[in-house]
């Protein structure tokens, strides 16, 4: 393994939220965890000897190294060729229980979409729910303390999501139908939260129609009360 490869012999792998950089032995020059501005906890790049580094390469002689991305992706493969044959990270990141992806070109930038409604856009939901709860001349600090009362329930949720699959995991006034519910939310939020909880309505309805349950029924009850407060 050469003390400082260049920048140019490493590939670059990450999860959205951090990333790191891997020299073409499979060795981790550069990672900051759990966020791209945070502390590296390897940095052989800065001092071989003092900074560290993790590997994965076979324990036999290596001939020759070859880093590549799929084609069409950002999932990167770093082989080994030895006298024994040929081996791949990515077939190691498998037998390590993870599951490494290979994204077409076209999917890429849908995939990446998806990841940040499901992460970051999470986040703003959570933000706007805190508000929702704290009421619109909340403080900073009862924001926060709404956000700690939501945060079981959102928890929740997710471990439902995760163990019963959508639309199954989806419950509330919408769910079953209550319009009544759905009426005394409208009336009550105003600004930022009222126009969130209303672009979710639809998408709730739909969910409702796939799971079969009693929310189908009352769609255009629904619907209607959002028109009416859509246009006061």
């Amino acid at each position: 393994m050469e003390r400082y490869p260049n920048i140019a012999d490493h590939g670059l792998i990450g999860d959205l939220q951090t990333a790191a950089l891997v020299t073409d032995t499979g060795t981790i020059d550069w990672f900051c965890t759990p966020r791209f501005d945070s502390p590296s906890v390897f940095a052989p790049l800065l001092d071989a000897d003092k900074r560290g580094h993790f590997q994965i390469a076979p324990s036999t002689p290596v001939l020759r190294e070859q880093q590549i991305y799929f084609p069409g992706s950002a999932c990167l493969i770093t082989r080994f060729i030895t006298d024994h044959g040929v081996a791949e990270a990515v077939e190691l990141a498998r037998a390590l229980g993870m599951t490494p992806l290979r994204i077409s070109a076209q999917r890429k930038p849908l995939l990446h979409a998806g990841a940040a409604l499901a992460s970051n856009a999470l986040v703003g939901l959570l933000a706007v729910a805190a508000e929702a709860a704290a009421g619109p001349m909340a403080t900073a600090d009862e924001r926060n303390a709404a956000l700690r009362d939501l945060l079981p329930l959102a928890e929740g949720t997710l471990r439902n999501v995760a163990a019963v699959g959508i639309p199954q995991a989806l419950t509330g006034a919408v769910e079953r139908g209550d319009v009544g519910t759905v009426q005394i939310h409208l009336e009550a939020l105003s600004g930022l939260p009222a126009e969130v909880y209303a672009a979710f309505l639809p998408v709730l309805l739909r969910l409702a129609a796939e799971k079969g349950s009693e929310g189908a029924l009352h769609a255009e009850e629904i619907l209607q009360l959002l028109a009416e407060v859509s246009t006061r």
